[in-house]
């Protein structure tokens, strides 16, 4: 006969399933409506690009959106591919891009170390402007934007001494540009114009979609992640709430068995044996992609480690800026000098904006030499931020 304790648990476990499987599902319906990630094609927030993916829709444009490599590989020629954000794509997945005969427009950011693994050479690189600035289209006569009486913006980024076809002009520089090694390649700075918030603003609209609706298809590479598989997926076709459902069993089962085999003792956190120092735990990650030999990549891996480990303190979030990533540290090492005693200040002054945008972003990476240059300049800034005297 079972007993009264017995029952309860039971209980207990059944309803803590239920429970589990009900907001998963609730969860995923929210969720799978609106995603919230900036310019994704299935998103209704600000930064999010729904509208214009849903405009396309309506004019006959298949919008696939692309995840992993084995959708990048199935692109097709006779389309156009749209790349939310380029680090996330290997040097093999360019290859695969560069090769799909598909019209791919990446939207790239500031700096030339991303830029030249889209085919762009050393003299060509991104700065940032002002959020105010506009270009004319009717001038643009390559590529996928096609001419006409329009004006967009804003323009966020504009690339300097372009050497194959460029258009839009802005500040001496161009928001258009076409790679100089592959030809299908276009690198478009003015993303911001497909979001929901300045889709309707001056004629963003028009020129979205006539720039994303020239071929039947159109492949919008986000939220990728670039990883091989190399072996079927058991999960693939199956619908995403079945998923969900099996993970929530899976989940409520490991929990009653943990509940039920406590006699063996609670869990004890086991102390790590060693604690590195944040300094040596950088240059040791910096090694360890130094040896892929890819500075490059590691440099871009090294300060994104270095910038997220301080997002929180002081107030990073993924829709900022590079710009307005200097100026939080910045301002942090400004804060900190002031409390430091005068012959300190004098002996060693505060880091100034060139050096911290060198730093996190704009210092070019190689060689191991220009790598160790770069871990040593955000060693200096640690420095800075926690109060030791170099």
């Amino acid at each position: 006969m079972i007993s009264k304790k017995t029952r309860t648990t039971v209980l207990i476990t059944a309803l803590i399933a239920i429970l589990i499987v009900i907001a998963t599902i609730a969860n995923m319906g929210v969720l799978g409506q609106d995603d919230g990630r900036r310019l994704s094609p299935g998103s209704t927030q600000a930064k999010g690009a729904g509208a214009i993916a849903a405009i396309l829709e309506d004019q006959g444009v298949a919008v696939t959106h692309v995840r992993n490599q084995v959708e990048l590989g199935e692109i097709q020629a006779d389309s156009t591919t749209l790349v939310v954000d380029p680090w996330q794509l290997s040097n093999g997945d360019i290859s695969t891009l560069a090769g799909s005969g598909s019209e791919v427009i990446v939207l790239l950011p500031s700096g030339f170390s991303e830029a030249m693994r889209w085919g762009f050479s050393e003299r060509e690189w991104g700065i940032n402007v002002g959020d105010d600035q506009k270009a004319h289209v009717a001038q643009c006569e390559q590529g996928p934007i096609t001419p006409a009486e329009s004006e967009i913006g804003p323009i966020t980024t504009i690339y300097m001494n372009a050497e194959g076809p460029a258009c839009l002009p802005v500040q001496g520089g161009h928001a258009w540009v076409q790679s100089p090694r592959y030809e299908n390649v276009w690198a478009f700075g003015a993303g911001e114009i497909l979001t929901n918030i300045r889709l309707a603003e001056l004629d963003n609209a028009g020129v979205a979609v006539r720039m994303l609706g020239r071929h039947p298809n159109l492949y919008w590479v986000e939220n990728y992640a670039s990883v091989e598989i190399t072996e079927a997926q058991p999960a693939r076709g199956l619908p995403a709430w079945l998923v969900a459902f099996f993970a929530a069993c899976v989940a409520t089962g490991l929990w009653y068995t943990v509940y039920r085999w406590r006699r063996f003792g609670k869990l004890v956190a086991e102390p790590m044996p060693v604690v590195v120092p944040v300094g040596e735990a950088e240059t040791g990650r910096a090694r360890l992609y130094s040896a892929s030999r890819n500075p490059a990549h590691a440099a871009r891996i090294t300060r994104s480690a270095f910038i997220s480990r301080y997002a929180t303190r002081l107030g990073i979030t993924e829709l900022s800026n590079q710009q307005q990533v200097v100026e939080a540290f910045d301002a942090a090492i400004a804060s900190h000098h002031q409390f430091r005693k005068p012959a300190e200040r004098k002996e060693q002054p505060a880091l100034d904006r060139d050096f911290l945008g060198s730093a996190l972003y704009s210092y070019p990476v190689s060689t191991d030499q220009d790598l160790a240059h770069v871990v040593s300049m955000l060693g200096t800034i640690e420095k800075e931020l926690t109060h030791v005297k170099q």
